[in-house]
């Protein structure tokens, strides 16, 4: 009887670890945001314009080719609020960065006079 309850211990703890190893999270890899911001009109490049990555914060200049980027983002969804003297303001949809991702999301932004 009583090796048959030591086989049924043994057996249960085994089978309780493999369903917890099993069931851990993966890893969560970092994901990257990246675009082009360009004037609606003409489809050129807008150079200096300030990009905030919402809610954390973030916040970049766009270079003399209108890119701007985030690295090393957690996963989850964020909003770009994209501003330049001269445009209208921009506040982007929901933007999904998934685990390991890199997003491209290129902005069009309208002038305002």
């Amino acid at each position: 009887m009583k090796k048959l309850f030591y086989f049924g211990m043994g057996l249960f703890l085994c089978l309780s670890a493999a369903i917890w190893t099993g069931c851990k999270d993966k890893e969560e890899l970092p994901g990257e945001l990246h675009g082009v911001v360009t004037d609606k009109a003409t489809g050129k490049p807008i150079e200096s314009a300030g990009v905030e990555l919402q809610p954390i914060g973030l916040k970049t200049v766009t270079g003399t080719d209108g890119q701007y980027g985030f690295n090393e983002l957690e996963p989850g969804t964020y909003k770009l609020y994209v501003i330049r003297r001269g445009y209208y303001d921009l506040l982007s949809n929901e933007i999904v960065v998934m685990s390991g991702q890199t997003v491209q999301w290129d902005v069009l932004l309208e002038w305002e006079y």
